[in-house]
């Protein structure tokens, strides 16, 4: 399998993310915004540490490419999202993240993909108490 999009190389091209990320998670007047940082900042070396060691949950998901569409009110030329036919049968969309915009054309209904997700805790918990989590891309790869 090819990767196509790394989160890791994606915060490179985009140091000002990580650090509005960050600011929100330490902003104490929104506390029900941005992420939790309990188990490190986002995109600070202790928190990919921690996706890397499983202290940050991480999880797989893979199919197959079941089509490529755009998604939104944006004019787009080419598809932004693609709908995955999982290997336990569900269906989920996904956008349709590169890291060179080159490797589009990677994405090609019938080809497997695997996207490794890490899954971590926002500021707000849900209703009942329990904590609530976002998930983060962290790579896509696809069948070449």
């Amino acid at each position: 399998m090819k990767v196509v999009y790394s989160l890791r190389s994606d915060l490179e091209k985009d140091p000002a993310r990580v650090l509005e990320t960050q600011a929100l998670t330490l902003n104490d007047a929104r506390p029900m915004l941005g992420l939790k940082g309990s188990r490190g900042l986002f995109g600070s070396a202790e928190w990919w540490s921690n996706v890397e060691s499983g202290v940050i949950d991480v999880a797989y998901v893979t199919g197959v490419i079941k089509e490529l569409y755009v998604a939104g009110q944006e004019r787009l030329d080419h598809p932004n999202e693609f709908e995955l036919t999982l290997d336990d049968g569900g269906v989920r969309s996904e956008g349709i993240l590169v890291d060179d915009p080159g490797l589009i054309s990677e994405y090609v209904p019938g080809r497997r993909v695997r996207i490794k997700y890490a899954y971590d805790e926002l500021k707000c918990p849900l209703p009942d108490g329990r904590p609530q989590y976002l998930d983060f891309v962290l790579e896509i790869a696809i069948e070449e």
